[in-house]
Formats: structure tokens, sequence, C-alpha cells
């Protein structure tokens, strides 16, 4: 069995906006493709054979991006863990409920731990639903438009929750640009007065785009390789750091106390700086102001503390002690490896401790109150992509 189906390669350019991952990487026929598809393939040989079918099934699944970079995630998990020599179990049966974590991973009977992989797009359902609706307009304007001399540039506020007709806006920016006059546009862009020509506004629901033109360089007039889109701007507020403890959270309670170590993995496609997961886990840092017993104050009064309302901290006490660590990987998909990271975040207060047997993963632990950052392989190193 193989993961990517003997299919005629038929795209020899990039992905559109719309397109899904999957469509993209199995039918596109360009060198670096053809070298992902050969590397998840060599990975796909080693997963469990009464497994295989039900991961190709979920990753090809049409039109569920969620699906296919959770599926990924999965497989490069399952190649993490056999590259640092753990025999590896798919789906461990547990003996208190009928629920099954994603991994178990032992070395020896006694040093072993159970794995649970998230992908967390750092979006809701209602973000990823716009998402689309703005990658559709995307591809309209590249495909819909004869735009042989100006770039599109696409100013988007507001939302909607169905897509703008095509013939409700299409048409009329076409006029648009059409009417608009390469030498004139031109010269204003060039004395810095581009902004005082009227852009074109479409209003759909409560979203707004507004539409304005770059005039192409004389080398790139006319050429059918070049694309419309020049740049889309969003603006838009993102509470990414509720969902990813809310998610940490749920698969916290999930199978109940276990009688060895478990590691959450989370692929974060939105890179996360150490803070941000500092404070999901711990809970925000916050600076104190104390005075001296004479009343003076200096520069040692201003000490550095956590509020404990974090994952792992309440003031009552440590919480969910059940979960041993959480591995958190940032930016990891097919197309980007040599830029993500990884780092194991371990849990002071866990019943039972990650296991030693870890120790080649960059590590956070926490030594007399204060953060240690331990370097340990690269992520490219541990997945043998080097």
């Amino acid at each position: 069995m193989k993961l990517f189906p003997d299919i005629v390669r038929d795209i020899n350019g990039p992905k559109t906006n719309s397109q899904s991952a999957f469509d993209f990487l199995n039918r596109s026929k360009r060198l670096r493709e053809c070298d992902i598809r050969t590397r998840l393939e060599n990975w796909f040989s080693r997963y469990p054979e009464d497994e295989k079918n039900r991961l190709v099934k979920e990753f090809g699944l049409k039109n569920n991006e969620n699906k296919f970079h959770s599926t990924f995630f999965e497989l490069a998990l399952h190649e993490l863990l056999i590259n640092l020599d753990y025999k590896v179990t798919v789906h461990p049966q547990l003996s208190d409920t009928e629920k099954n974590p994603d991994f178990l991973a032992e070395i020896s009977s006694d040093d072993g731990f159970y794995m649970e992989a998230i992908h967390f797009p750092g979006k809701s359902d209602k973000e990823r639903g716009q998402e689309t609706i703005i990658d559709n307009i995307k591809d309209d304007l590249n495909e819909r438009i004869n735009s042989p001399d100006f770039f599109i540039n696409v100013d988007i506020n507001g939302n909607a929750t169905t897509q703008p007709r095509r013939n409700a806006y299409i048409p009329n920016l076409q006029r648009f640009i059409d009417d608009q006059d390469y030498s004139a546009v031109s010269q204003a862009s060039s004395a810095g007065k581009s902004r005082e020509s009227a852009p074109h506004v479409y209003k759909h629901e409560d979203m707004r785009l507004k539409f304005s033109l770059i005039p192409k360089p004389e080398s790139q007039r006319g050429s059918d390789s070049i694309r419309n889109i020049g740049i889309v701007s969003e603006f838009k507020w993102s509470n990414r750091h509720a969902t990813f403890r809310d998610k940490i959270q749920k698969k916290g309670k999930r199978y109940g106390i276990l009688n060895r170590p478990f590691i959450i993995s989370v692929n974060h496609l939105h890179l996360m700086d150490r803070i941000d997961i500092e404070q999901v886990l711990f809970g925000n840092e916050e600076y104190i102001l104390r005075h001296s017993p004479n009343g003076s104050i200096s520069e040692n009064n201003l000490v550095s503390e956590r509020r404990l309302k974090g994952l792992w901290t309440k003031s009552d006490g440590p919480k969910y002690r059940r979960i041993s660590g959480v591995l958190v990987v940032c930016g990891l998909n097919p197309w980007v490896t040599s830029e993500a990271g990884i780092r194991l975040y371990q849990n002071p207060w866990a019943t039972h401790p990650c296991p030693s047997s870890l120790s080649r993963l960059p590590q956070a632990v926490v030594r007399n109150k204060q953060f240690c950052y331990e370097e340990g392989e690269s992520l490219q190193s541990l997945l043998r992509m080097q």
C-alpha cells in the first residue's frame, strides 16, 4: 500500500489559494513535491501495517485541510519516535477506557510513555471559514480578471459568512481596471501619489474589499505567468493562547489516570515563542515593586513573578499532574521542515515525570523556580532530513 496513488501528475506550477494541500501535493510534478512524496512514502513504509489503511483514507480526505495536517503530524511523530529507538504501538489498548491514545512508545518494559498528537492550526472554525472565502476571492482575481498592466492589491476589513458572487464584483472590477491608464498610474506611483486615485470598493455582508492597482514593471506587462494578486491585507484579532490551552486541557482529561508518563504533542502551524508557551502552561509573568523596610525603592525591589493561572499552576496548587510534558513543534508541514522547531516542556509536578530517554530532545525544565532551556538535537536531525 502507498500513501499517494499512482496517477499522472499534471501540475507544473504553484498551488492555487483554494486548492487542497493533498490535491496539490498528489498532482504536482515539480521536483520539490516529488521529493516530499518520496520522503513521506519512506515514513509510511515504517508505519504499522494494520493502521495504514486508516492513515491513507484520513490523509487524502477530500476538502479537509485539518485532517491532512493532523495525519501528516501523526506520521512525522511516528517517524520521530522510531528514530529515537522506541518500539511504537499505534492506538494502544487501555484497561480502564475504550479510548485509545495515539502512541505507546517503549524502550523497555519500565521505560515508556503514552503520547497524544494535536494539530493546532491556530485558527477557529469561524476563522478557517473566513480564510476559505478569502482564498476563493484570491483565485477569482488571479484566474478571472485580465490585468496585463497592473498588480491588484486587496485591503479586506470585516467578515462574511457566505462567498461573494463572482458576477456581483468581477465585471465591475474588470471595468475599473480597463479604465485605468498605465502611464498615468505609473507617473502617480513614481511621484508617491498612488493613494490619491480612488480605489474600487465592493461590500458583501460585513466584509469590505478595497481594490487598488500597482503598475507592473515593463518586463512583466502582458505576461501570462505573472499572477494578478499583489498584496492582500487583513485585520483581525485572534485569541490563540486560550485555544492552545483548551486543546491541551481537553486531551489531559481524555484518558483518566494512566500508569505511565503521558506526553501531549502539539504541532502549531503559526510560530509561538517561548513566552507564549510559558504563559499557557505556567501563567503570565508580572513585575512586582516591593518597598524596602526603610521605605526606599531601588531596582532591586522590582522582582519578576508569575501569576499562578496557567494550565499547570493554580493558586491552590498544581493541576493536571497526569500530563508529564507538552512537546511543542512549531511550523512543521510537508513543505516547511528546516525552519520548524521542537521542544519538550516538562511538567515539574507530574505524577509520572518525562522519561530520561527523551533527553535528545531540546528541553524546557524548571529548576529552583527558574526556567532552564537545554539544547538538544534539531527536529531535522531527529527526522533524518539532514
